[in-house]
């Protein structure tokens, strides 16, 4: 039995949706399977590359912006901090877990 995904209309650029990216960029109708999922792909219309208004964009600006803000505090925690790994307590979870 296969399952069945919704209908999503979006505009998508390369590099947003991996089902897209595996279909090829052409107007028609695709199939493409991904992680054991069937779909099918329609493609209306092809948008020339070119300058898009900010109110189209911003969310993606916040998120990379958010993104960054998490690598670079990240980046600053393991400078910041050794990690060390208690290997008393990782074996007393590994073994609580393997007798589940």
């Amino acid at each position: 039995m296969r399952s069945v995904r919704a209908t999503i209309i979006n505009r998508y650029q390369k590099g947003e949706s991996a089902v897209i990216d595996s279909v090829p960029w052409t107007v028609g109708i695709h199939e493409s399977e991904k992680d054991g999922m069937y779909y099918i792909v329609e493609i209306r219309s092809l948008v020339a590359p070119g300058l898009q208004d900010f109110d189209e964009i911003r969310a993606s600006i916040i998120s990379d912006y958010q993104d960054y803000l998490e690598k670079e505090w990240v980046k600053e925690l393991r400078t910041k901090y050794a990690i060390k790994v208690n290997n008393k307590a990782k074996t007393t979870v590994l073994n609580t877990l393997v007798k589940k």
